[in-house]
């Protein structure tokens, strides 16, 4: 979240500098809520598979008789 925060504050900076409207503030801000929920969303996908494989490869040492 400290992503939207500095690219809002970017934005708003740009925004001053130009004479515009908040239009960069709102675009920035939304840009890196997204990156945020993107690396949120790598990160949990990346976990759910090093879970998935120490399952399976526990499963597999359990079908093996051998202890994990």
């Amino acid at each position: 979240m400290l992503a939207a925060v500095i690219l809002g504050l970017i934005g708003l900076a740009l925004d001053r500098w130009l004479g515009w409207t908040p239009i960069l503030t709102v675009v920035f801000s939304i840009l890196g809520f997204a990156g945020a929920v993107v690396s949120v969303w790598a990160r949990y996908r990346a976990e759910i598979a090093r879970l998935d494989a120490e399952t399976a490869a526990l499963r597999a040492a359990a079908n093996r008789g051998g202890s994990a």
